[in-house]
């Protein structure tokens, strides 16, 4: 259970991970988002990624997303799977294979299933929510996957 660092509000719905509540997301997005923003920049860095999509001016560009990433020479994509290695733009491992990242995402904002998500509508109540409703509390899997 967490606090909303705007406005206080104590429940199960506030993330400790996001730190403010919806209501005040919705209400005063000015004040919420850099609060929500800066919680995601921090959680990136503990998983070893860039917290922004990188913007070197001498990077190898890479234009497989739309982050439009340039990274820095030694440094990763924003999605984890890219590297400049030498100004050459390579997946982190393997060479004509297939590559992915995956990690454990407390900010659900990678999520394209949302829509029909059981999680999310409460649709696959119960055997595959555990809710009638949205669920609170759980982690997205972020994953991303390439074929070289």
């Amino acid at each position: 259970m967490g606090n909303c660092k705007l406005c206080g509000k104590s429940s199960k719905v506030v993330s400790d991970i996001l730190g403010v509540c919806v209501e005040c997301l919705r209400k005063s997005p000015e004040e919420a988002l850099p609060i929500v923003m800066r919680m995601h920049r921090e959680y990136r860095k503990r998983l070893g990624l860039p917290p922004e999509p990188p913007t070197s001016s001498d990077g190898v560009r890479c234009s497989l997303c739309v982050n439009m990433c340039s990274i820095p020479l030694n440094g990763l994509g924003f999605c984890g799977v890219w590297k400049n290695d030498g100004g050459a733009l390579k997946p982190m491992e393997g060479f004509s294979y297939g590559v992915m990242h995956y990690y454990l995402d407390p900010l659900p904002t990678n999520c394209v299933a949302t829509p029909v998500c059981p999680a999310y509508t409460g649709a696959g109540y119960p055997k595959f929510a555990l809710a009638q409703g949205p669920e609170y509390g759980y982690y997205n899997l972020a994953v991303f996957f390439c074929r070289l």
